[in-house]
């Protein structure tokens, strides 16, 4: 077991820094012949900085297959990922794993913090803290990551891609407003209106149409990388960009025809930016969501997973090729 995973067992099941895994649920419900029992635990681990992350583990009754990290979008709950997290255990994963970034949902704040929280903590510590954490669950098992939007990005950023055997990007792009569909309105949203909200609050609350509620430094940190025009290659508290050169994972990135915020633009604007990894494009049809619009968040919806879900699960478990 890791380093963190082992200081998680080693911490008071209450207070400040309490790291807690939750009893085991089996689903028990009547199967498809093709689905699998799937064992599920609330836990929570440790970041590099004594920070408490919260995380849902699911693991095959199997015991087979590699492991598989699902790292979310920005303000976007951990919940939102728990039926694709399921699919990936019916399609061969021996356990998949998702959590919730610091400031965000489960993982709030503790009582007594006094750090700032900076949007590059997600893929600097609290990436790295979740692989660590699967990693415990079969170390000598091959790691999978899936990142939506920021958390593709994060591969970049937490320092341990060569942990990963495979890599799927979905909705991940630079998040320069000028390379979106939506710049003006996306500019008053974070700007205008965001920021002085968040400066009286203390947080940028999910009323304003985010998302989850996000700590004010890192609703900041957002607004100022996406008025840059390389995004957080524009600042200079992110000394981490460097590890960006050193990703050799093989990535499949998955976007969206008809998603404003990741366009093809922006795609081809971070992809450039891991100039050493090997990237296959899937771009997804407007079509294929039928009257339904996929944009930048549908691609985990259920509605969509006969549709969506096989050709990346068939890329990531070796059973098909896109």
């Amino acid at each position: 077991m890791t380093n963190r995973a082992t200081r998680m067992a080693e911490m008071p099941t209450s207070g400040f820094g309490a790291a807690t895994v939750a009893h085991s649920m089996i689903s028990s419900a009547t199967l498809p012949p093709h689905q699998k029992l799937v064992e599920t635990q609330d836990v929570t681990f440790l970041a590099d900085d004594g920070f408490p992350l919260a995380g849902t583990l699911f693991c095959s009754t199997d015991k087979q297959g590699p492991l598989v990290l699902i790292s979310g979008a920005t303000a976007v709950a951990r919940g939102y990922y728990t039926k694709f997290a399921m699919a990936c255990v019916n399609s061969g994963a021996r356990a998949a794993l998702i959590y919730d970034y610091r400031g965000v949902a489960g993982s709030r704040v503790p009582t007594g913090w006094v750090r700032r929280i900076n949007m590059k903590d997600w893929g600097v510590l609290d990436m790295p803290a979740a692989m660590d954490f699967l990693d415990g669950v079969a170390p000598d098992a091959p790691m999978i990551g899936v990142g939506h939007s920021i958390g593709g990005t994060n591969l970049g950023l937490c320092g341990q891609s060569g942990r990963y055997s495979k890599f799927a990007m979905v909705a991940a792009a630079l998040g320069t407003l000028s390379l979106t569909d939506e710049e003006y309105s996306l500019y008053m949203r974070m700007n205008i209106f965001g920021l002085p909200v968040a400066s009286l609050l203390g947080k940028a609350p999910g009323w304003l149409g985010i998302g989850e509620t996000l700590p004010r430094s890192v609703f900041n940190d957002w607004a100022r990388w996406c008025r840059q025009p390389n995004y957080l290659f524009d600042d200079p508290a992110v000394s981490e960009k460097d590890r960006f050169n050193k990703v050799r994972t093989n990535v499949l990135s998955v976007s969206m025809e008809d998603d404003p915020w990741a366009t093809g633009r922006a795609v081809n604007a971070l992809q450039v930016r891991f100039p050493y990894a090997e990237f296959r494009r899937w771009q997804i049809s407007s079509a294929a969501g039928g009257t339904d619009r996929i944009g930048h968040f549908g691609f985990f919806r259920s509605k969509f997973s006969a549709i969506l879900w096989p050709g990346v699960m068939g890329w990531m478990m070796d059973t098909a090729v896109i």
